[in-house]
């Protein structure tokens, strides 16, 4: 029964964390609907994990007492929340640079970024998502959770959402496992959300819609998106330099 709950769990924080990086692509970030995810599915693990870990460590500090009855309490706990959520996005964020040669995210032009995997700027969003939560949904979420009788449709539900999930899984890092290979062969990272706007403009260019789910389905094969991809930034970083060269050179 815990693990069902668990389960119901993650997949609320994943659903609903692509709906937000959803919106914040289409009106603060990119200006435009783009599936926001790696996966090709409506949801994002990263935000399905963080939202089980504070879950239960809210429950748990709720249930002992600790720090949770006065304002400087609360704060501690935010922060720990904070802090988790922040390592999560870290570790996963290193994981596929180190692992996949893939950079699903780049802060390299924050301030005060480390290895553009996480900076204060997000971090700070970070800490206003843990206070929302613990503030106004944990209470809400815990009722629902414990009210909710896990059998027959639920379980349904959720085995449908395992099975899709696991089918996702497998298709996305065969492809991703193709974009590892092309960057080892070519010793770069792959920036994920550029390689996919690079995709965009050349679907533009044949007059050719993109596919909001199963982006990477297109006329060409994904190993010569990928080679474009790095032509184009082989072509930005010449041009990068050769206006540095010129800025140096007329001072």
């Amino acid at each position: 029964m815990v693990l069902f709950k668990l389960v119901f769990v993650f997949i609320m924080g994943s659903i609903g964390g692509w709906l937000l990086e959803l919106f914040f692509r289409r009106y603060i970030s990119l200006k435009k609907w783009i599936n926001p995810g790696f996966l090709v599915g409506p949801y994002l693990p990263l935000y399905g994990s963080g939202l089980t870990i504070m879950y239960l460590l809210t429950t748990k500090l709720s249930q002992s007492n600790f720090f949770v009855n006065d304002t400087l309490g609360n704060l501690v706990t935010i922060t720990i929340l904070t802090l988790v959520m922040t390592l999560i996005e870290y570790l996963t964020g290193l994981i596929f640079i180190k692992g996949m040669r893939i950079r699903l995210w780049d802060y390299s032009n924050q301030w005060k970024n480390i290895q553009g995997i996480i900076c204060p700027l997000f971090t700070f969003f970070w800490f206003v998502l843990c206070s929302i939560y613990f503030l106004m949904l944990h209470e809400i979420l815990y009722q629902l959770v414990n009210s909710i009788r896990f059998e027959g449709f639920v379980i349904f539900f959720i085995g449908f959402f395992i099975g899709v999930f696991t089918i996702d899984n497998f298709y996305t890092f065969n492809m991703a496992s193709r974009i590892r290979r092309l960057a080892y062969e070519l010793k770069d990272l792959v920036v994920y959300e550029n390689l996919k706007k690079s995709i965009n403009n050349e679907l533009n260019q044949l007059k050719k819609k993109s596919r909001f789910f199963f982006f990477f389905s297109t006329p060409l094969e994904l190993s010569e998106h990928i080679r474009r991809y790095f032509s184009q930034k082989l072509i930005e970083a010449k041009h990068i330099k050769e206006k540095l060269e010129e800025k140096i050179k007329n001072k």
